[in-house]
């Protein structure tokens, strides 16, 4: 079975989380205090059921590619943030 080291899962749910905060930010909601906390909460979950899908050796390729693709435009939007609360 398929399974992420905990450590890229965390940097997965961190980036990803951030990336929404972003995004979300350009369209004037703010994801602060618990709601941040409630996205936190649902990135882990939809890890937790992507890496379950990719046990299937059918579906492995797709969901390997789909999830590196939003991983990677919502950890874009994360590291930007990031950045730019450390720059001030």
């Amino acid at each position: 079975m398929f399974e992420l080291p905990i450590e890229v899962k965390a940097l997965l749910a961190f980036l990803v989380t951030q990336g929404i905060k972003a995004l979300l930010g350009l369209f004037g909601a703010d994801l602060a205090g618990k709601w941040a906390a409630v996205v936190a909460a649902l990135v882990a979950a939809v890890l937790v059921f992507a890496e379950g899908l990719l046990a299937s050796p059918e579906v492995q390729d797709i969901i390997v590619k789909v999830l590196t693709l939003l991983a990677g435009i919502l950890g874009a939007f994360g590291i930007h943030k990031t950045y730019a609360a450390i720059r001030g």
